[in-house]
């Protein structure tokens, strides 16, 4: 039950350090 949960959070992290990144660049 934990882990559907755990993939969706890792998801967002990823996504909010892609668009840092970009925004970095």
């Amino acid at each position: 039950m934990n882990e559907p949960n755990k993939i969706k959070r890792g998801v967002d992290l990823e996504l909010q350090i892609e668009s840092l990144a970009y925004g970095g660049m």
